[in-house]
């Protein structure tokens, strides 16, 4: 039986978008018999045409048909399929076993019949029949194959596995001969149209498999429950037995369209109350009585929680975990319950309003993890981190002290505009060390990342910075606003300098351009562990200096430098050399750029001819750079044994793609 069952578990489902696909591609046929029909038998391989639905209604049924006494009743019924192949094959299916008129008589009726489930997934014209043929199943073993795909104890009376073996396939061919499953190339699998599917999915939300309410009953010992769909359906409102279940502590309601579930008010025993992705839209205050809760997660990502009753949060001082993602902006009203959860230690806040950033709340002193966002702003790299704040600052007036209290601790920093001169004033207090990625973007106040000590022979080190992302602050010049010994970035593996017009260098120099005696990166500057550098929009003229050691980029792997304008030469063969695991090279728009690699100027160039270069480059990509010389691209001795693309605009006019 498992291999029977395992080759329902591999029949295909897709998504949404599928079924509408299916439906479009269903073609209609006229009722005149002049109609050619193409691609009609959907749920098998094969295509086959056949002049008109009649002839192919008649086909599906078989030659009993013929009979006189079913002519006529014959012509209605295919009526009713309206031209639909994948209906005229599972009502024909349904009917071929049928040998009278009043039988044809009483199933027309019900195909006409406007009691019909309203299912989003399929139009009214598939899903009745689909249903009603699903009732003339006789077996209510093949219902439950039908339904739920795979055997989970649904055979009655069946002993030995070979039995129950013998049964599915027995099984598998009445579905078969109902048009519900088709035969696929290979004997071991089957196949099911998606449009079935999303009825057989549809069916258990009906009658006899409603939850009943009694369902619950004699399940007073229960601790844990978890309701989840595949796909979004309506439930009905939970069954009135729940109440019953006085020793549950964790309840689960996922991808559900919920109903009225403030009968969950009165399981008083929850510990964990889980209500995922079910378009809820109000939290009612009936929550508020579950006084036991630990944890309360309610994440809609699908759609937007409009409100929190009042005295919902406030009533849960037992809370040691929050989590609220899509919850229409949080007001500072809302917030302000959480200072009665003391023992709060985990907090997930998306979509807060703006203001509440500027207002000031108390929360647990206990929080050591959190996740809050302040408008539409969410990255997913925010799970790899355990203090997260990505804030949208639109005004500059002073943050509220619970924010400013979060960003000292937080490791994971994202603020755009204007504003986020302020979350930096903050950050410089404790010199970022807490921070291990720093985002800033569209900032035009933040002229310098540090602020100085005025202590002579200062040594900056940004213990834990693991990325650093700065775009478009076009008033930065510098990192430090005054001289310094070095910078260091021990952690640094990422680092993207994106638009940054006026930005001069790390510190202020005598000669404050970046320029061939002034380069951005030198022995001072130490980013050892970086492994991705991205330089785009920027006024540098000089990258690294030719005293770099040669292990300086040991680590890196990909190297982008676009549209800097100034910039005449890359990288010194000695940078290059030590440079081993790069394996991506990008250079892009930098019209001035005349060498890729330039000419080492202390030892001469004997030195590189017969040491090849970037061993493990996998992309090298040249686009646009007018001035560039041959000279100044890597000579063939030097190219990497194994290049994916090579991408070559310039002068020269060069494409080189290869495998």
């Amino acid at each position: 039986m498992h291999k029977e069952c395992e080759n329902l578990k591999n029949i295909k489902s897709k998504v949404q978008e599928r079924a509408e696909v299916a439906q479009r591609n269903l073609q209609r046929i006229s009722h005149n018999g002049e109609a050619w029909l193409t691609s009609v038998d959907t749920t098998t391989e094969h295509v086959e045409t056949i002049r008109g639905s009649l002839d192919f209604f008649k086909q599906k049924v078989g030659i009993f048909v013929n009979n006189p006494s079913l002519l006529d009743i014959t012509k209605e019924v295919d009526k009713e399929c309206k031209g639909l192949p994948l209906v005229i094959i599972i009502v024909a299916g349904a009917l071929k076993n049928l040998k009278t008129k009043p039988s044809w008589d009483c199933d027309l009726e019900q195909l006409r019949s406007d009691k019909t489930r309203i299912n989003p997934e399929v139009t009214k014209e598939l899903y009745k029949p689909l249903s009603l043929s699903y009732d003339f199943l006789e077996c209510n073993e093949a219902k439950n194959l039908f339904l739920y795909g795979r055997g989970l104890c649904i055979f009655s009376e069946i002993g030995k596995l070979e039995q129950a073996r013998s049964t599915v396939c027995l099984l598998l061919e009445t579905l078969n001969d109902y048009f519900f499953l088709a035969q696929c190339s290979d004997k071991n699998y089957v196949k099911m149209h998606d449009v079935v599917r999303d009825v057989a999915i549809s069916i258990p939300s009906e009658g006899e498999h409603n939850f009943m309410d009694d369902f619950f009953d004699g399940m007073d010992k229960l601790n844990v429950f978890s309701l989840s769909v595949y796909r979004e359906y309506p439930v009905l409102p939970l069954p009135v037995s729940i109440r019953r279940l006085s020793s549950l502590r964790t309840l689960c309601l996922s991808n559900l369209v919920c109903g009225d579930i403030s009968i969950i008010g009165n399981l008083v025993t929850l510990e964990i109350l889980s209500i995922r992705d079910s378009r809820l839209v109000e939290v009612l205050v009936e929550i508020g009585k579950l006084t036991n809760l630990i944890m309360l997660e309610l994440r809609n990502e699908c759609k937007t929680i409009e409100r929190i009753s009042t005295g919902v949060l406030s009533s849960l001082v037992q809370s040691e975990e929050l989590h609220m993602v899509v919850v229409e902006y949080c007001s500072y009203s809302t917030l302000s319950e959480l200072k009665f959860s003391s023992r709060l230690t985990a907090l997930t806040l998306s979509k807060c309003a703006k203001d509440v950033i500027y207002s000031n709340l108390s929360l647990s002193s206990k929080l050591i993890r959190y996740n809050l966002t302040v408008s539409d702003m969410w990255t997913s790299i925010m799970d790899d981190y355990d203090r997260n704040i990505t804030l949208e600052v639109m005004e500059t007036r002073p943050l509220g002290n619970w924010i400013c209290h979060l960003l000292k601790e937080s490791e994971f920093i994202h603020s755009i505009v204007k504003g986020s001169n302020n979350v930096l004033t903050e950050l410089q207090q404790n010199k970022l060390q807490n921070v291990k990625c720093l985002r800033l973007a569209r900032c035009n106040l933040v002229t310098h990342l540090l602020t100085s000590s005025r202590r002579r022979h200062e040594i900056i080190k940004f213990f834990n910075l693991y990325e650093l992302k700065l775009q478009y602050l076009k008033c930065l010049t510098h990192f430090c606003s005054d001289n310094v010994e070095a910078i260091k970035f021990p952690q640094l593996r990422k680092m993207i300098f994106d638009e940054l017009l006026k930005f001069q260098n790390f510190w202020p120099t005598a000669n404050d351009s970046i320029t061939i005696s002034n380069p951005l990166f030198h022995e001072k500057v130490s980013c050892l562990n970086l492994k991705e550098l991205d330089i785009y929009s920027s006024n540098i003229s000089s990258l690294c200096s030719h005293q770099l050691p040669i292990a300086y980029f040991s680590k890196l792997e990909t190297l982008e430098v676009k549209n800097c304008r100034k910039l005449r030469n890359l990288i010194s063969p000695s940078v290059t050399r030590g440079a081993r695991n790069l394996r991506i090279l990008l250079i892009e728009n930098c019209v001035s750029m005349e060498k890729v690699i330039t000419q080492e100027e202390q030892r001469g160039e004997d030195i590189m001819n017969n040491e090849p270069l970037f061993l493990l480059l996998e992309e090298l990509q040249l686009e646009r750079l007018p001035k560039l010389k041959k000279e100044g691209i890597l000579k063939k001795q030097h190219k990497p044994k194994v290049v994916a693309y090579i991408i070559l605009s310039s002068p020269f006019d060069i494409l080189l793609i290869k495998p």
